[in-house]
Order: structure tokens, then sequence, then C-alpha cells
């Protein structure tokens, strides 16, 4: 039976249930297979340039490749114009520059990047790196992009820093939501519902974030259900209030200090927002094993 989740979700349920805080689980852990990596924890930016073996694309400059990669670097040119136009259309403005996308011809070369071989993608300070392995599921492809330039968008706008200090749950769930979905392939929507009836406890990581103890990945949590669970709160969150989630982005990537135009924009704190969204959630999943007469 597929679960039906209301959109936005009813008001919260009648009595408080175990919530599943939206986690700063770091991509870079084991778990995350195939996952694209949050620009957090890729490691400091290795100088790139054509005499490292990349060059740039005959039919799209903003596509680099080296030795090996040229197929993949072809699809990533063919994806990358409607890429874009979805991000700027999804968070409000065009990029202020073109984007630079490199593909890395092997494991080695994209292990110069990522801390982690199992990702197929990588933040590197304002680029994005493909791993060779999305030649392995080329479908993946365009969500990936998507993804990695939701994140590229926010860098581009504020700077790295800036984007760092957003919370995670936003950055991800931002990403996975303007992505359709991309890195939390792996979780459905009502699997990452059970997980987040099932979350033993919730933990504020001060007033504008919720997160989970570090060590949350070794108590059993998953990227991919982070992922998940962080984009149905920032689909939620796009869909309550008339104009609420636009002027949340707009503030954004003004520079506005997150948690206070998180509540200009909603008249609550994202911990309020969260326990609306778990409560429609719960009452949504009532509605659908409680017997009707």
């Amino acid at each position: 039976m597929k679960l039906t989740l209301p959109r936005p979700l009813s008001p919260l349920f009648p009595y408080r249930l175990p919530l599943l805080a939206l986690c700063a689980i770091a991509a870079a852990c084991t778990g995350a297979v195939n996952a694209p990596v949050d620009v957090t924890a890729a490691p400091t930016p290795s100088p790139i340039a054509e005499n490292d073996g990349f060059h740039p694309l005959d039919t799209d400059g903003r596509v680099y490749w080296e030795p090996g990669s040229e197929a993949v670097a072809a699809r990533v040119a063919a994806e990358l114009p409607s890429a874009i136009a979805r991000v700027e259309g999804a968070q409000g403005r065009p990029f202020p520059r073109p984007v630079q996308v490199y593909v890395a011809g092997d494991l080695r070369s994209f292990a110069r990047f990522s801390p982690t071989l199992r990702a197929a993608a990588v933040m590197d300070g304002t680029r994005i790196i493909i791993s060779p392995r999305i030649a392995e599921q080329p479908e993946r492809l365009r969500g990936l992009l998507v993804h990695e330039l939701s994140h590229l968008h926010l860098v581009y706008h504020l700077d790295a820093e800036a984007a760092i200090r957003l919370p995670v749950w936003f950055r991800e769930g931002l990403a996975v939501f303007v992505s359709n979905g991309a890195g939390a392939e792996r979780v459905t929507e009502e699997e990452a519902v059970i997980a987040l009836m099932d979350a033993p406890c919730v933990l504020y990581g001060g007033e504008d974030q919720l997160a989970l103890p570090g060590d949350a990945v070794e108590q059993g949590g998953s990227p991919h259900v982070f992922y998940r669970q962080a984009g149905m709160f920032v689909e939620f969150l796009s869909r309550r209030g008339t104009g609420a989630f636009e002027r949340l982005l707009d503030e954004v990537l003004e520079g506005g200090e997150f948690g206070e135009v998180f509540v200009e924009s909603y008249g609550g704190t994202p911990a309020d927002l969260f326990h609306e969204f778990v409560g429609g959630v719960a009452e949504a999943i009532g509605s659908v094993v409680q017997p009707h007469g």
C-alpha cells in the first residue's frame, strides 16, 4: 500500500511523537554509497589546470574532461543546460557566473578531490567534480548534476563560508527537493516516514537547525534516510504558506541570517515547523492504518 502524504501536511498530531531530527551526517561516511557529497565534507581544493590533464570540452567550455572521461563529459554537457534551468527556476535566481564541472578520468584522479571513492560527485571549492563511476549509472546523471548545482548556486550567491553556515538539513534538503530525490534514491518516502516514527529522540543544535549527535551513523543512521527526510521537510516548507518559501530563499541568498529570516517567513522556528511536519506525517499514517467505520 502506498502512503500518500498531504502537501502540506496537516497540523501537529494531538500527542507528541518521538522525532528523527534532520541530522548533519558527514557524506564521507562508509554508508554513503554513490551519494553526492556535501560541500562541507570535501577536502581542501587542489589546483586544477589543463596541465593536470583536464581540458575544456570543445562543445561546452563549462565542462572539463581528462583522458578516459570524454563520453561522460559529453553527457554532462548535454544535460547541463536543463539542469541549470531547473536550479535557477527552483531557487529563484540565475547563476551569477558560469559553472564549472570537471569529469575525472579514473578513480585515482577523483580521489584527489573526494574524501571517499563511494561518492558520485563532490563539491570542490566553486566547482563540481564528477566520478567516472557515474558511467555505470547514466540514468542518475541529471539528478546528480541538479543536486550539486543546487549547492553551487548557494556558494556562488553567498560564498563557501556563508553556505556552510546554513543548516545542513536545509542545504541537503533543498538539493534533494530541487533534484527530485537525487541523493536519496535508496530510501523511499514511506521508508523515511517509518524511520521518522521510530526515532528515539530529537536534539536541537541551536534554534536555527535540527541535529542528531555526531555518532548518529554508528547508531544506525543512514545518509540516504537523512537526505530523504530533509527533502521531504523542505518540500513541506515549499508548500506551506503563500510565498513563504520564496521569501526565505530570497532572503537567504541576500545573506540574511537563516534563523531570523525563517521566523520572518513562517512565523515560527524550524523546530516549530518540523513538529508540524511530523504531526502531519503521523496524521497521514493514522488515516491509512486506522479502520474506517
